[in-house]
């Protein structure tokens, strides 16, 4: 079988292609950093599965999936999560994706989840919760003006908290969605159709 790495970093991605490139039924693994290159690479060599990082830098994976499954119907796309992997099920059906599997899973577990997407199976992560579970409800409120643009002290106005609470809540929740600042976290919680 063919297999297509999108990940944008490359530690990662070496990574991943020799896990994988040590399999005996896997016999091509190709490697791209973006979006750009993936779509190349799936029109000439129409890999059987993609592995496709969520988090692409200025492309989500997601999308990457969806754009992909157009030039080259037949691979499988499977995302690859930066942490939990239980998170994203709203991202994988939006792109159509067969299943999500962690990077931090062990390298069996990674080559197995390829087998599956292959197979055509659903690749799930244990136990998965609910979207909605994932952020509080205030945190959600939280997010979603922060998104809006607006600043700590005006979501506290807006939602009548302490700007101490807010700035808690937005901590927690950058924490949840192991984001480094307030745009990656909206565009993380985007990823994961947390907010529209």
């Amino acid at each position: 079988m063919r297999v297509l790495i999108v990940e944008r970093r490359e530690l990662v991605r070496a990574g991943a292609r020799t896990l994988l490139a040590e399999t005996p039924w896997i016999s091509r693994c190709f490697v791209a950093r973006d979006g750009h290159d993936a779509l190349a690479i799936a029109r000439r060599s129409e890999p059987h599965v993609a592995l496709i990082a969520v988090d692409l830098g200025d492309e989500a994976g997601p999308v990457v999936a969806r754009r992909l499954h157009a030039v080259s119907p037949t691979t499988r796309a499977l995302l690859l999560a930066d942490g939990s992997a239980t998170a994203l099920a709203p991202a994988v059906r939006a792109a159509g994706a067969v299943g999500v599997v962690s990077a931090t899973a062990s390298g069996p577990a990674i080559v197995e989840a390829v087998r599956r997407a292959w197979l055509g199976r659903a690749v799930a992560a244990r136990r998965p919760p609910a979207a909605e579970h994932v952020l509080s409800q205030r945190e959600r409120e939280v997010l979603r003006h922060i998104a809006g643009g607006a600043t700590n002290r005006e979501i506290a106005d807006r939602l009548e908290l302490s700007p101490h609470t807010v700035k808690q809540h937005a901590s927690t929740t950058f924490r949840k969605l192991a984001a480094r600042n307030r745009a990656d976290a909206v565009r993380r919680a985007q990823q994961l159709g947390l907010i529209a």
